[in-house]
């Protein structure tokens, strides 16, 4: 009677999904600075995967991550901004080298109009395109995904 019982209660935990392990964590973090036309842009991200959580700034923005996709070294991510109508996009590059070495980055602030829904569909589709990206010129970004090679 004990190994049906035990057969039983391993079958209902296995078909529950209790014994499934979870799904692999994806994550980014870092302070780093990029430069356009001079003026350094500082920026700060630390964000996770399963569910989607974290904070990022640039300067004196600051805001949550809503949508965070992460493929190898690549991370973009989208979120509001505090106490704010605008949101933003930011696309980093982990060059996987000692300090930051590699590391490229990009962040748009929303314009006027320009939802934070729309934002997390550039994040969704892995943007590249939409603005121009800049080699990180100190700090360092660390991307973890499971398919990092």
């Amino acid at each position: 009677m004990r190994r049906s019982a035990m057969i039983a209660i391993l079958m209902v935990l296995a078909m529950s999904g209790v014994a499934q392990a979870a799904p692999p964590v994806a994550s980014v973090t870092g302070t780093y600075t990029y430069e356009i036309a001079g003026v350094p842009r500082t920026n700060t991200v630390d964000a996770s995967t399963h569910p989607v959580t974290g904070t990022w700034s640039r300067n004196a923005f600051v805001g949550l991550v809503t949508c965070l996709v992460v493929d190898e070294h690549d991370a973009w991510m989208a979120g509001p901004i505090m106490d704010s109508e605008l949101s933003a996009f930011l696309w980093v590059h982990d060059g996987n080298l000692p300090n930051g070495a590699g590391d490229m980055a990009a962040t748009w602030i929303s314009d006027p109009g320009v939802s934070l829904k729309d934002m997390e569909v550039l994040c969704k589709q892995k943007s590249t395109t939409l603005t121009e990206q800049f080699p990180v010129v100190s700090g360092d970004v660390i991307v973890l995904s499971p398919k990092k090679k």
